[in-house]
């Protein structure tokens, strides 16, 4: 097992024991080494899938936000992913999608400030400028 198989192990299991109501299962039929998928259940409103992709690149997902957190050889980095996944899994962290029409387009995950909320990380796909303001999608645990 290579060391960024092992932290990715070790640093789900770590989230999965701080909500022990929740169920999770590593999925063995997905494309990246290592993947545990929190499915949508009581407690949890959207499937949450965590993984371990390319060679030391921790992903969050949720809805159609993806966020990388690498190396996770650097254990500041494991610990802000840490801190987004369980934010989010508590309810205090959001993801805000921004959709034109039946596409999202962007999505952000947030976390409560003192003025509002602050943008941790954002997914984005390539998309043409527009005019018209995209719809926003609010996903919480909440």
């Amino acid at each position: 097992m290579s060391q960024a198989e092992e932290i990715a192990r070790t640093t789900f299991s770590a989230i999965a024991r701080e909500f022990p109501l929740l169920s999770c299962r590593e999925v063995s039929d997905f494309p990246g080494q290592i993947a545990v998928l929190f499915p949508e259940q009581n407690g949890l409103k959207y499937d949450v899938l965590l993984s371990l992709d390319g060679e030391d690149e921790l992903q969050f997902s949720v809805g159609n936000f993806l966020l990388e957190w690498f190396p996770c050889t650097e254990e500041k980095r494991v610990e802000a992913y840490i801190q987004a996944v369980c934010g989010f899994l508590r309810g205090k962290y959001r993801v805000v999608e921004y959709w034109r029409g039946s596409s999202c387009i962007k999505a952000q995950l947030q976390q409560p400030s003192r003025s509002g909320w602050n943008t941790i990380g954002t997914w984005s796909k390539l998309h043409l400028p527009s005019l018209r303001k995209p719809e926003q999608k609010i996903l919480a645990n909440a």
